[in-house]
């Protein structure tokens, strides 16, 4: 990630909707936190309601622990800014604004198993700490069965949960990746035998129909992978739709014959950030970020939540319109 400020051009596409929660990612509150985004002081300085994503959190707690962001600066900021982010929900878990049993599994596990209380509790903890070792000592923690646990937010820990979400990702697309191979050699193979004269039966229509479905869901070349993250009923599709997009549009990379996209490379962070996409499911939810490659992506996609992604700065333009008007 960097923190050179990416224009998103959001003229074609009117937004309406108050923001109601601004959403930091982990590029944004590193830079607001080192002094390099003095416009966030302004923004602050509006008191909108704002929050950090579950990995925000975590990566925020392992760069301090590992001293790359310096404590006196981390100590500065909360200082100043501690109190800007919503004293009732300072961390934004997704599942709690899903409607889940119309989840698809994948996306169950996602934003339950993996979207749980420690985001939460690390965020608490990075509030109180007087020195970095604080950070790293065990404590009580309530899970989100509201079970107390013992929780340790060690810097092994801290890079262990980093890791899993770098693998969790690399295994998702790849394997997706393998079933959208295996559907277009199907799909190849039907067509070529269509081509021939030959017959079809009624499972094989099926089957054709399947494929075809599959290829052309959201007008992209899909797959298993973005059928596993369907969701059905009311407007839930439409709050996930930069994540979904975005996730089909890697798996459809890592297809590719001549370039394809890698995702197990070392220390590769592109899942953790397509996951921060999914705080757009929350109602009124804008992410702030500084992330070219993620902003990229997101108008590549065509989706249109790519007006929830705002820059400090169109941050602090929409926040003053808003205001105004």
């Amino acid at each position: 990630m960097t923190t050179t400020e990416t224009r998103i051009d959001t003229r074609k596409k009117s937004v309406t909707t108050p923001i109601k929660v601004v959403v930091l990612d982990t590029c944004v509150l590193r830079g607001w936190v080192l002094g390099q985004l003095p416009e966030m002081d302004d923004v602050a300085r509006l008191r909108p309601p704002m929050a950090i994503g579950a990995i925000t959190g975590l990566e925020l707690a392992l760069q301090l622990v590992e001293k790359r962001i310096p404590w006196d600066k981390w100590c500065s900021w909360r200082e100043r800014h501690g109190d800007c982010l919503s004293a009732a929900r300072p961390v934004i878990q997704v599942a709690d604004d899903l409607t889940m049993r119309r989840a698809s599994a994948h996306a169950r596990k996602l934003a339950t198993d993996r979207d749980t209380a420690d985001a939460a509790a690390i965020w608490f903890r990075l509030r109180g700490a007087k020195t970095p070792a604080d950070i790293e000592t065990p404590a009580l923690s309530l899970n989100r069965s509201g079970r107390v646990i013992r929780a340790t937010f060690s810097r092994t820990n801290l890079a262990k949960i980093i890791r899993d979400e770098r693998e969790h990702w690399a295994t998702f697309v790849l394997e997706n990746a393998r079933s959208t191979r295996n559907i277009a050699i199907i799909q190849a193979a039907v067509e070529e035998h269509l081509k021939a004269g030959g017959a079809i039966g009624e499972d094989d229509r099926a089957l054709l129909d399947f494929v075809d479905r599959a290829l052309v869901k959201k007008g992209m070349p899909t797959l298993a992978g973005i059928s596993s993250m369907a969701f059905v009923g009311d407007d839930v599709t439409e709050r996930l739709d930069a994540y979904s997009r975005v996730t089909a549009r890697f798996i459809f990379l890592a297809v590719r014959s001549k370039t394809p996209y890698k995702p197990e490379k070392p220390n590769n962070n592109d899942g953790l950030d397509v996951r921060q996409l999914m705080v757009l499911a929350v109602r009124g939810a804008v992410l702030c970020t500084l992330d070219g490659p993620l902003v990229a992506a997101v108008r590549d996609s065509k989706s249109p939540q790519l007006a929830s992604l705002l820059s400090p700065t169109q941050l602090l333009d929409r926040l003053r319109a808003e205001r105004a008007g």
